[in-house]
């Protein structure tokens, strides 16, 4: 993984001084119910998952229920909790959670515009 990549999922773990959370937290929040008055909401979000974005192809070679599940194991620790583990460990729960949040909030997207056009 590059040095910048890994940069960034160490950034998502701290709490900038001008915020009450940790991007990790807004990263493991449930999603509200998918819907068109949401719309805004889960564009945004996507928007901000894009800027976290990730060499492409960095979990080629993992199979899918490996990646849900330390995606799983990522969103029931927490940021203190992480911080704990290994770094090329975390790196790699990060990196899955991230993943499947941005699969997540794709899908919610999807289901908004198909009930749109319904």
């Amino acid at each position: 993984m590059p040095e910048s990549a890994g940069q960034r999922l160490e950034d998502l773990l701290t709490v900038p001084p001008e915020a009450t959370e940790s991007a990790f937290a807004k990263l493991c929040r449930p999603p509200k119910r998918a819907s068109r008055n949401s719309l805004v909401e889960v564009l945004e979000h996507l928007g901000w998952l894009d800027t976290l974005a990730l060499p492409e192809g960095l979990l080629v070679d993992l199979p899918p229920n490996r990646i849900d599940a330390w995606a799983e194991e990522a969103r029931l620790l927490t940021a203190t909790e992480l911080r704990e583990y290994v770094a090329p460990r975390r790196h790699a729960l990060l990196a899955c959670l991230l993943v499947r949040t941005r699969a997540s909030r794709l899908d919610d997207l999807v289901t908004i515009l198909i009930r749109q056009v319904l």
